[in-house]
Order: structure tokens, then sequence, then C-alpha cells
């Protein structure tokens, strides 16, 4: 059984010069991570003000189980 990971580039403040990759570890299918992936990024721009997601964010295979 493989799991996802949710990966997007966070940016804080308005100049985007302060970027992160953040790496969500996604338990479930991945059809379920591309339905449900920009609520899940968004969720976490919420929980850290300031951060917005910079260039959409994708869905990939992690680590076997």
């Amino acid at each position: 059984m493989f799991t996802y990971v949710l990966t997007f580039v966070a940016c804080l403040g308005a100049a985007g010069d302060r970027c992160r990759s953040v790496e969500l570890p996604w338990d479930g299918s991945l059809m379920q991570c591309m339905l449900f992936g920009q609520q899940a990024a968004a969720q976490w721009t919420s929980e850290h003000p300031g951060y917005a997601v910079l260039r959409g964010w994708r869905c990939e295979s992690g680590r076997s189980a």
C-alpha cells in the first residue's frame, strides 16, 4: 500500500521572497487527494497566518506503508 503526500509552496508576505515547501501526509486515495487537496491547503494557510499558497498544489506518492 502506498501513502500520498500533498505538496505545495507557501510564501510569507506579498513579496513572495520567504517561501517554504510544505508536505502534508495524506490519509486517503490519490483521487481523494486530487479532489480535496485544495481544501487541505487552504486549511493549512488559515492555520499559518500570513502565508499564501504559490503555484498550486499536487499529490505525490509517498513511502510504501
